[in-house]
């Protein structure tokens, strides 16, 4: 699978400029989105799999090691929520976000628990994300909106419809954000 060319044909969909940063070990894109009514730019970073080792490909499955993809969108105004939206498969994640100061909500059967400091804007988010969630259920770890930040993160597994599933979902959220103001 050519992870750059599928960014690219992705990302032109809501783009338009994808350019390409390579680093020793993946590469990121840069995404000029064609309005800045969401985002002023979003990021997207490849992170593949160590195969430099020849035992990765016979431990393959044992290890459980997966390429990886984390998108950000630069929000043009501040979160007004600080939200982590986690899959229930991430059980160090929700562990340690159980002892933080932020509230728990169940989200039913998406797949996903979210930990949030706002209930009330937590569910008008993860109401209007729902049907979206199910999308992007089997391969996103983590979706994270810091109030301190203005950034919106989504961390997840490379696999053949990540890439349009989690930046469509992105969108949505950047959207659903322009709202709570």
């Amino acid at each position: 699978m050519n992870y750059s060319k599928t960014v690219k044909e992705e990302a032109s969909l809501y783009c338009t400029f994808t350019g390409f940063r390579i680093f020793s070990r993946g590469f990121e894109a840069l995404c000029q989105l064609r309005d800045n009514r969401v985002f002023s730019r979003v990021n997207i970073r490849f992170l593949p799999a160590r195969r430099e080792n020849f035992m990765y490909y016979l431990l393959k499955f044992l290890v459980k090691d997966y390429d990886k993809i984390i998108f950000w969108g630069l929000l043009n105004d501040e979160a007004p929520i600080t939200l982590n939206i986690v899959n229930n498969n991430n059980v160090k994640m929700i562990e340690k976000l159980k002892n933080s100061s932020l509230r728990k909500i169940e989200l039913g059967n998406t797949g996903f628990t979210a930990f949030t400091d706002s209930i009330e804007k937590a569910e008008k988010i993860t109401g209007k994300i729902y049907s979206y969630l199910f999308q992007v259920k089997d391969n996103t770890t983590l979706i994270t909106i810091n109030r301190m930040d203005d950034w919106i993160r989504v961390v997840g597994v490379m696999r053949e419809n990540s890439v349009k599933d989690t930046l469509n979902l992105l969108v949505r959220l950047g959207e659903v954000m322009k709202t709570l103001k």
